[in-house]
């Protein structure tokens, strides 16, 4: 269905402008950034989807003001520079290998900020890397896109040892994942594939968590994950019963191998007995 929603968040007022800790921020991040441009290290290990939008998205809430950092990986290969538009809510820094090469960083609260930048490609290729980062205050948009406007034979993969022979139909079943209700007061909790499987999924399904209220988690989580298979015959798997888990909002996150990395979903609901 067409999605009507603005999904702009306005909290309380909104003519109060910045508060103290983003003014900070933007400061430390503008005026004094003496961070280094070394390139960053990490595993890079999980897939993120972005299903049908453009746009890599970490929007979440956060009820104390929380400085959130993601680092993104991926190769570019090309026939020379490329042109791009960046959007993005939040600061990035982008590098190539390990140049630093791109840096913009706006910081204005859930408001969209755009610009253009030129990426040195070269046909053998190399690796983009892209630090994300934002001061979460509440409800908090933080996103980021790189949308390739002039270039030539350019292309993308995901950085080594990724495996992508068999990517695509992994990312179109986990895309297609979701719970079978959005609020239960009793019963089962079932997990779906809406898109016919093409062989089996191998699901680790970790623990329904409460929604953090007031900075404060709720009752600690102690049971184990659960693993469970998908098939093309069975695409539905009952991962819960409502009664067992927390009351309220509450969160599970389901991955699945690829190469040496993994693909997770994050799926919420609601149990209220």
């Amino acid at each position: 269905m067409v999605d009507k929603i603005d999904y702009r968040f306005v909290n309380g007022w909104v003519d109060t402008g910045d508060f103290p800790c983003r003014d900070a921020l933007f400061a430390i991040r503008q005026e004094n950034d003496t961070r280094d441009t070394t390139l960053p290290d990490g595993t890079f290990s999980n897939l993120h989807l972005t299903g049908e939008s453009t746009d890599a998205d970490f929007s979440q809430f956060c009820h104390r003001p929380t400085l959130i950092q993601h680092y993104l990986r991926c190769r570019l290969a090309g026939d020379g520079p490329a042109q791009f538009t960046l959007s993005i809510c939040g600061g990035v820094r982008i590098w190539l290998d390990d140049a630093l090469v791109a840096s913009f960083q706006p910081f204005t609260r859930n408001l969209k900020q755009t610009t253009e930048i030129t990426l040195p490609l070269v046909p053998e290729g190399a690796t983009l890397t892209v630090e994300l980062e934002d001061l979460h205050e509440r409800d908090t948009t933080c996103f980021m896109s790189l949308i390739m406007t002039q270039g030539r034979a350019v292309s993308t993969g995901l950085p080594a040892p990724h495996n992508t022979a068999d990517l695509g139909p992994v990312l179109q079943a986990m895309s297609a994942l979701r719970l079978d209700q959005v609020f239960y007061t009793e019963g089962p909790i079932k997990l779906i594939c809406d898109s016919p499987l093409a062989a089996a999924l191998r699901l680790t399904v970790a623990p329904f968590a409460q929604f953090p209220r007031g900075g404060i988690t709720g009752t600690p989580v102690t049971q184990p994950d659960t693993q469970l298979t998908l098939t093309p015959d069975a695409p539905v798997a009952t991962i819960a019963q409502s009664t067992d888990i927390p009351q309220g909002c509450v969160g599970v996150t389901v991955s699945t191998p690829v190469g040496a990395g993994s693909v997770s979903r994050h799926l919420g609901t609601t149990v209220l007995s």
